[in-house]
Formats: structure tokens, C-alpha cells, sequence
């Protein structure tokens, strides 16, 4: 072989190499952003389950107040509603149990649990409903609002938004200062 084709050869084999590394970098890339295309799908889920699930407990919220507050009198169509939102609850947690992390997993049990022992005491006469039991729910809905606060980085979302929505007036604002300085 002469030198020119032992050049050409080497040439041939690096260029395989480069092509071979270039196409594993290609193949881990796509599987990144694969990852990442589904832990988007995942949040995207959770984020609408949430927020519907917000909805839920704040009827459930406003229905326990209205049941034991002695001002207001209750029938049995609230009740029936409040054992309603609780069902719902219960249905939407179990449907979507798979995209919920445990920690709130448990506390949706926990609610869930409680409120259904308090029910069945009520319906069998051995329980009123009382400020002490709405409170307990009340304050269990607050502590799973601020674990999915905090699961979902709200405020650290909140504090990015803000920080861009404040960079974009500044930018807002030079652009308009330039063009007043324009004018002039």
C-alpha cells in the first residue's frame, strides 16, 4: 500500500468513528427528550387534576362551614351534596392515582377517610356535624393545597414569571424611551 492509500484508509475509519459517536450522541439526545417530553405530559396532567381537584375541596370547604354553622340551616339535599363532592373526590383521586405522588396520595386518603367516618356517624345519629370536625377538614384541605403548592413549585414558578414580566417592562420601557429620545 502506498502512503496515499494508508492516509485515505485512516481518513475512512475516523471519519466511521466520528459518524458512529456522532449518531450515540444523536440516540442519547432523543432519549432525553423523550424524558422530557413526558415529565411535560405528566406535569401537564397533574396540573389539570389539581386544579380541578381545587375546585372540589373548596366546595367541600364551603359545604362543611354551611353545615355546622348554626345560622345556617341545613337540609338534607346539603348533605347529600357534601357526601356527593366527598364521592367525587374519593372517584377522582383513585382514577388518577398514578400521577399523584404518595405523600398526597395519603393526604387525599386521610381526608377522605375522615370525612366518610364522620358520615357514616352522622347517618347512623351517633354524630353532629360540629365546628371542631369542620375545622379538621378545613385545615386538612389547607395542608394538601400547600403540599401541591409546593410539589408543583408554584411560588418558584410565580417568582420566574414575575422576575420575566419585569425584565419585559424594562425592555417595554427602554424601547419607549429610545423612541421618545428619537423624536426629539
Amino acid at each position: 500500500m502506498t502512503s496515499l492509500q494508508n492516509i485515505v484508509l485512516i481518513l475512512t475509519a475516523a471519519i466511521s468513528v466520528i459518524s458512529l459517536g456522532v449518531g450515540l450522541l444523536n440516540f442519547l439526545l432523543n432519549v432525553k427528550n423523550r424524558r422530557n417530553s413526558i415529565r411535560e405530559k405528566v406535569f401537564e396532567k397533574q396540573l389539570e387534576f389539581f386544579l380541578e381537584l381545587n375546585g372540589i375541596m373548596s366546595e367541600i370547604m364551603s359545604q362543611s362551614h354551611a353545615l355546622w354553622n348554626p345560622k345556617i340551616e341545613s337540609t338534607d339535599e346539603d348533605i347529600t351534596a357534601f357526601d356527593e363532592n366527598i364521592d367525587l373526590l374519593d372517584d377522582k383521586v383513585s382514577k388518577n392515582s398514578l400521577i399523584i405522588p404518595d405523600e398526597l396520595d395519603s393526604n387525599f386518603t386521610v381526608l377522605i377517610n375522615f370525612v366518610n367516618e364522620y358520615l357514616s356517624d352522622y347517618y347512623k345519629g351517633d354524630s353532629d356535624f360540629t365546628e371542631e370536625k369542620h375545622e379538621k377538614i378545613t385545615l386538612t384541605i389547607i395542608d394538601i393545597n400547600i403540599d401541591i403548592e409546593d410539589y408543583l413549585a408554584i411560588d418558584n414558578l410565580s417568582n420566574e414569571n414575575m422576575k420575566i414580566s419585569k425584565g419585559e417592562r424594562i425592555e417595554s420601557r427602554l424601547a419607549l424611551e429610545k423612541t421618545k429620545h428619537a423624536k426629539s
